[in-house]
């Protein structure tokens, strides 16, 4: 019971540090339950915009069929382009050959 008994002073001083340390921690979880609040009303405000940015996606993929067809259209094009290019160079050849 000495040993024990000598050991009381440290286990209420570690009682006393712990129970003075509550308040501490009841500010905290005070802080903390203060912000949901905020917490709810951004969450509110992102799943508001979601509709928006569902609306969105669906008008980029509306004009993807134009994108494409454009695309198409340039690269049907190309060879248009690329041809008188080539003449042009054959002429070039020549004429610095000659």
């Amino acid at each position: 019971m000495a040993n024990v008994t000598s050991t009381m002073p440290t286990v209420i001083n570690a009682m006393a540090t712990v129970t003075s340390t509550i308040p501490t921690v009841i500010n905290a979880m005070a802080t903390v339950t203060s912000t949901i609040p905020t917490v709810i009303n951004t969450m509110a405000t992102v799943t508001s915009t979601i509709p928006t940015v569902i609306n969105t996606m669906a008008n980029v993929t509306s004009t993807m069929p134009t994108v494409i067809n454009a695309m198409a259209t340039v690269i049907s094009a190309t060879p248009t382009i690329i041809n008188p290019m080539a003449i042009s160079s054959d002429k070039l050849t020549t004429a610095i050959n000659s």
